[in-house]
């Protein structure tokens, strides 16, 4: 379901590269929070052989909560305690953004109805971990 169409603009591209700008509503942020950790634990097992949270047989809520905290300085000011408490409660119940399902890249690029989403996300991911993928 295309939830968020993009058109092909130059501005409208850029800005899949960028997935927390200030303009974003929270609950979009907190979605792409979610959608930013799972995007991740699935590129380390695609391309590290890295088995994290789900792809380990475990609860990913604990590697949820300190991926939570090292986002913390790369998301909007506006992202205090009580948006992080709200993201995880939102990250097992949510329709989509749920950390009990694994998602990749297509998924994500599909919902979010943009090649460049995954691009975006995983950017982003880097900076956070301080990990590359490859």
């Amino acid at each position: 379901m295309n939830v968020h169409p993009v058109s092909g603009s130059p501005a409208d591209l850029m800005s899949q590269l960028e997935p927390f700008a200030v303009n974003i509503p929270k609950q979009q942020v907190y979605e792409r929070l979610i959608d930013a950790y799972r995007l991740w634990i699935d590129d380390c097992y695609v391309w590290r052989g890295e088995n994290i949270g789900l792809y380990a047989q475990e609860d990913p809520y604990p590697e949820f909560v300190k991926f939570v905290k090292k986002a913390r300085k790369h998301l909007p000011s506006w992202f205090k305690d009580e948006d992080e408490k709200a993201v995880l409660a939102m990250c097992r119940s949510h329709e989509w953004a749920d950390i009990n399902f694994a998602v990749e890249k297509q998924d994500i690029n599909e919902h979010y109805g943009s090649t460049m989403m995954a691009m975006g996300l995983r950017m982003w991911t880097e900076k956070v971990t301080g990990k590359k993928l490859t």
